[in-house]
């Protein structure tokens, strides 16, 4: 419904037209619109989220044995019967080689479980590393061994041993001080075995 006004002649001279009532309103939200774009900032770029890496637990051990880098490659490494200084593996199971560059074998562990390994990194009387995974990958371990000669009598034996990968990581929270026992085991009976041999 539109006002009706009285004619222009009738209107006495201090008379206006009422104004509109929507002039107002639009005024203000004219208004309101102008200040919030003044004060709009954009909203702080946020630094991109790395994706978390899984945990792994590494294991570092090293020893000097009274023995040659020979003897003690000899003596440890070449028969492939590893389990006689490992701690936790009961056997080595469908070997393919010797101690050579991906030669595969199966740990069978004290407990019955199989972990294949492929040799890497092989360098006779100075290095060796085995790795392996299980799981489709959700369980993974790696191990390597360094030797160096001292004197003519001595040398140095460094063992790294890491388990990683998801079931790694779960593992290691409950079984750390054993992941640690095995790893320097391991080595106190490369140096034994070797310091055994040299003797002889």
């Amino acid at each position: 419904h539109l006002p009706s006004f009285p004619p222009r002649q009738f209107l006495p001279r201090t008379y206006r037209r009422p104004a509109s009532p929507l002039k107002p309103t639009i005024r203000v939200v004219i208004l309101q619109l102008v200040f919030h774009l003044l004060s709009f900032s954009p909203p702080a770029i946020q630094p991109k989220k790395q994706p978390q890496r899984v945990r792994s637990e590494m294991v570092n051990a090293s020893s000097t044995a009274k023995a040659t880098p020979q003897t003690i490659w000899v003596t440890c490494f070449v028969p492939m019967k590893w389990e006689m200084w490992d701690p936790d593996v009961k056997e080595l199971r469908d070997t393919s080689g010797g101690c050579d560059n991906g030669t595969t074998t199966t740990f069978v562990m004290n407990d019955g479980s199989s972990f294949p390994m492929t040799l890497s990194n092989v360098v006779e009387n100075k290095s060796v590393d085995f790795t392996g995974c299980m799981f489709g990958g959700m369980l993974k371990a790696e191990g390597r061994v360094k030797i160096e000669v001292v004197d003519e009598s001595t040398s140095r034996i460094d063992y790294r041993f890491v388990l990683g990968g998801v079931g790694g990581s779960i593992i290691s929270i409950f079984m750390k001080k054993a992941i640690v026992h095995g790893t320097e085991e391991g080595l106190k009976n490369m140096v034994r075995l070797s310091e055994a041999a040299e003797k002889k």
